[in-house]
Parts: structure tokens; sequence; C-alpha cells
């Protein structure tokens, strides 16, 4: 390009002195100075139209104008094609850092899963057992309540009778029933503790052999403070979903299916009253929580950002210092930091509001309970232990209603958690690093 460029203007500039000698001008030319004799030449190229020759601009425009012109053009089409734009300047190395909010897009290995929990399936079923026996005894608790509350109603009716042979028995009862809830609660949590960190220091030990035995692009394109996520926060919270789900999940259970039963029993009126209000605030506080917990993600992976900011620059403190940017490093996390802050601030009042909202509605129901069993008693229909074991059963309904909705979230955040931990567990590296493979020795030939 450069070579045709300098050629046309070597052919126009023969022409133009051959022309200015024609015309009796040449020696008058090379007696003057230099710079009137390039005045002079300039002016008349401007004023001379070139015959056969294929393009004026070649004649006026510098070569090194048209390269750059054409070097800008494509590289305006360029970034125009294949960047992004960016309506306000952002001076930040985190521009371009995936968000973990909405990229829960690792699948959960339930094969996998399996064989850590197969070693411990005895001390699983034990701790699964133990649970299904204390959530049997949270709605047989109340109905003890109940004998107590009417032997202390009949010693009013009737002083004459013997309070201490009346109440011991219900007594010793309850007392049996509130020694073994707490044996059996002994038992679930410390059967699940043990499961929970064997399989989690498993999952761990594994997840960080498969981490060394990667190639380094991969080291090269992953982020440092993302890697150790993997191996404490989301093995952690794998660990404390599963926890909850066996315990709290098969508990909440069989007392929603239990404590309808008992509600049915002492009072269909009341029962039917409660299926209607229970239901309704609970579908509410559903999708109340849904969105504290989409803003819970949001705070915390604001949170874990400000670290990330934190990580680098004290991991890269040299380079830091090098280029002056300890100033830019302040301003970068000190933003990051208010934005952690005001998330957390907004979550705060949501959950405050939330749970303001839960208090209200359970001692509304509380009253109304009390209001309508006080009604039924009045009509002989029910007695007071009756109206007591029903409300504190219609209160454990609603606790294991509102604890499975809450579960749900936790279950969502296990498995998401835990589909991040086998993503990396069964990621297999393209080159063997097991040093294994042995090249026999009449194979190996020199050049």
């Amino acid at each position: 390009m450069w070579q045709l460029l300098q050629s046309q203007l070597c052919q126009a500039s023969r022409q133009r002195l051959l022309l200015t000698k024609c015309n009796g001008s040449f020696m008058n030319i090379l007696k003057n100075k230099p710079t009137n004799v390039y005045q002079r030449y300039i002016s008349d190229v401007k004023r001379t139209v070139e015959n056969g020759a294929k393009s004026n601009v070649l004649l006026v425009c510098s070569p090194w104008k048209l390269c750059t012109g054409v070097s800008l053009g494509l590289a305006a089409r360029l970034l125009l094609n294949n960047s992004s734009v960016l309506c306000k300047a952002q001076n930040s190395r985190l521009i371009q850092r995936r968000s973990n909010i909405h990229s829960d897009n690792a699948k959960f290995d339930w094969k996998r899963f399996l064989e850590y929990l197969k070693p411990h399936k005895w001390l699983l079923a034990a701790a699964v057992a133990s649970a299904l026996a204390v959530a049997f005894l949270n709605v047989y608790i109340p109905a003890m309540l109940g004998v107590i509350v009417n032997v202390l109603a009949n010693m009013k009716t009737n002083p004459s009778a013997d309070f201490i042979e009346e109440i011991k028995l219900p007594a010793l009862k309850l007392i049996s029933l509130y020694i073994g809830q707490a044996a059996f609660t002994f038992l679930y949590i410390h059967l699940l503790a043990q499961v929970g960190e064997m399989v989690a220091a498993q999952m761990k030990q594994d997840l960080f052999v498969s981490i060394l035995q990667q190639d380094m692009a991969f080291f090269d394109r992953e982020r440092t403070g993302e890697l150790v996520n993997r191996i404490t926060v989301d093995v952690q919270d794998f660990k404390s979903s599963f926890k909850q789900t066996i315990s709290g999940g098969l508990r909440a259970i069989t007392q929603v299916i239990g404590s309808a039963v008992s509600l049915l029993i002492i009072s269909p009126h009341l029962t039917g009253l409660t299926m209607i209000c229970v239901p309704s605030v609970v579908i509410g506080g559903t999708f109340i929580g849904s969105l504290l917990r989409k803003l819970s993600r949001e705070a915390q992976a604001q949170i874990e950002k400000a670290t990330l900011v934190a990580e680098e620059a004290i991991s890269n403190m040299r380079t830091v210092r090098a280029f002056a940017g300890e100033e830019n490093e302040a301003e970068m996390f000190a933003r990051e930091s208010d934005a952690a802050a005001a998330l957390s601030m907004e979550l705060g009042l949501g959950v405050g509001l939330f749970q303001a909202g839960t208090n209200l509605f359970l001692n509304g129901m509380v009253l109304a309970t009390m209001f309508l069993g006080g009604h039924l008693m009045s009509s002989g229909s029910m007695s007071a232990g009756d109206v007591m074991a029903f409300l504190v059963n219609a209160q454990t309904v609603q606790r294991s209603v509102a604890q499975l909705s809450l579960l749900f979230g936790s279950v969502v955040k296990g498995i998401s958690a835990g589909g991040r931990v086998f993503e990396y567990i069964n990621k297999v590296p393209q080159m063997d690093t097991s040093g294994t493979k042995i090249i026999k020795y009449h194979e190996l030939h020199g050049d």
C-alpha cells in the first residue's frame, strides 16, 4: 500500500516538473529559495487537474492520514460490534466480575452425594428416627397439658378432692414426655452433627485435591477468593442445609400431620376456622420470605465483592504500592462496603416488618382461639383443657408450616451450594498430573 502511494506521488511530481520546464519557468524555480519552490509547487498542484489520474485524493491527502483514517474506522467498527457500551464511566477492575446471584447453573450430583452418605447410613437412620420421635412427642405433649388444665379446673369446682392424687399421674406422664423429648433431641442433633461433619470433611478434601490437579489455565481464569469460597462457604452452606432439612423438615411434616389430626379430634369447628386463616397467612409469608431471601443473596454477594476487593489489594500490595494505588483501593473498598451496608440495612428493615407481622398474627390467632373457645366452653362443647390443647396445637401447626416455607429456601440454597462444590469435584483436567503414565524404553527414540 505504501509503495503504491509512493509510486503515484513520484509520477505526479515528475509530471509537475515537466510541465513547469515546458512553460520556461524551470530555471526560475531552481534559482529561487527552496521554500518558495515548495510553496509554488504545492499551489501549482492544487490548481492543476491531472489528466488520467485515478484519484485526486492521493494528490491532496497524506498517506499517513489515509492509513490513520482506515485504522480508526476499522477499530471503531470492531468496538461497536464486540464491546458493551457503558453509559457511565466505571473505573474498577470488578466491572467484568461474574455475579453469583443468578448463576447457580451447576447440577447437584445426587449419586456422588449418596456415596458420601453410604458409610454413615446407620448413624443417619438413627438420627432420622430420633427426629421423628421428637415430632410425635411434640404432638402428644399438648394433650397432656390439656389433661393437667382440666385437673386444675376440677379442683375449683371440687375443693375436697386430693390435689396430689389427681395431678400425680398426669404430671408424671408429662415429665416423662419432657425427658424423652430432651433425650431424643440430644440424639438427633448429636448424630446429625457427626454425619454432617464427616460428609463435609470428605467433600472438602476431595474438592481441594480436585483443585490441585487442575490445569494452570484454570487458576488464571478463576479468582483465588472464589476458589476459597467453594472450599469454605459453599461446603458450610451445604452442611447446614443438610442438617436443617433432615431435622427440621421431618419434624415439621410430622408435627403438621399429627397436630392437624389432634385439632380435628378436639374441635372440628375451631379447626375449620384455623384452616381458613393459617394457609392464607402462610402463603403471604412465603411470598414475603422469598423476597427477603433474594435480598439476602444480593447482600451476601455484595459482601463477598467487598471482601474480594480487600483480598486482592492486600495480596498484591507490592503492585498497589508501586503504582501508588492506595487511595484508589481505599475508595473502591469504601464504595463496595457502603453498597453492602445499604443492602443489609434494607434487609434488616424487611426482616423487622416480617417478624412484626408474624407476631401480630400469632397474637391475633391466640385471642381469636380464646374468644371462640370461651364461647364453646359457655355452651358446654369444650372444656378448659381442650381449649388449652387446641391453642398449643394450633401454634404448633403455624410454626411448622412457617418452618417448612423457610426450609424450602434453605433446601434451594443447599442444593445450589452443593452443585457448585460438585462442579469442581467432578471437573477433569485436560492434562494428566498423576505421574502414572510411563513411556516404555523401546518406544523412546530420539531424532
